[in-house]
């Protein structure tokens, strides 16, 4: 093994590093539903290295069996073993807290993926997203009422909102709405609660 200073070659540093910045990012922005665009160049580099690694320790343990009694030999292998693990740890986790944060949006945004936040996501967390809300939508049906309406304790039954823009007509608990852009209507709050995340109507306060 060619080792660097600090026990590891000096290019497997490179992916590890940027899935510790966007970490870091995650931690700034704990408790939102906020994401950055997925770093697929950073994703593919550390799962080579890890391939790598792993193709390397085992070929090294295999290949020069008579060395395993050698504290030298033994301390790299443990060196890029341990490398290997933190790196699928940093991947785990990165996936991990976008996973956390597509399910924050699903319940802050409603059903419809906006087009801004689908442009950031990979494939994989598009259909992610769209299975949750089938669970989401699933759980809703099975309960009976909106299990996503009043996230937070309302201070009103009722409330009044402005249309931010033309959405048709939908039906309240107390009839028929048409929601044209610039309209104002007092309506029951959890017949609106997911059109307000979503922006189609916004909450007037008194």
């Amino acid at each position: 093994f060619i080792l660097g200073a600090r026990g590891m070659s000096i290019d497997e540093r490179v992916g590890e590093e940027s899935l510790v910045d966007i970490l870091r990012e995650f931690k700034k922005t704990e408790g939102t539903s906020r994401l950055q665009l997925y770093n697929n160049d950073a994703v593919q580099r550390t799962i080579a290295e890890v391939n790598a690694l792993f193709e390397s320790v085992t070929n090294k343990v295999q290949n020069e069996p008579d060395r395993v009694e050698d504290p030298a030999f033994m301390c790299a292998v443990s060196t890029h073993y341990a490398t290997l693990i933190r790196k699928k740890r940093l991947l785990l986790a990165y996936h991990v807290l976008r996973m956390q944060r597509i399910e924050r949006v699903r319940w802050d945004m409603g059903p419809v993926l906006p087009d801004n936040v689908k442009s950031i996501l990979s494939d994989a967390e598009i259909e992610y997203f769209r299975e949750y809300d089938r669970i989401v939508s699933k759980l809703n049906q099975s309960e009976g009422f909106n299990v996503l309406s009043d996230l937070q304790p309302p201070q009103d039954l009722y409330i009044t909102v402005r249309v931010l823009k033309d959405y048709g007509e939908i039906l309240t608990t107390t009839g028929v709405i048409h929601l044209e852009k610039h309209t104002t209507h007092y309506v029951k709050r959890q017949d609106v609660e997911d059109l307000i995340r979503q922006g189609v109507l916004e909450h007037i306060l008194d």
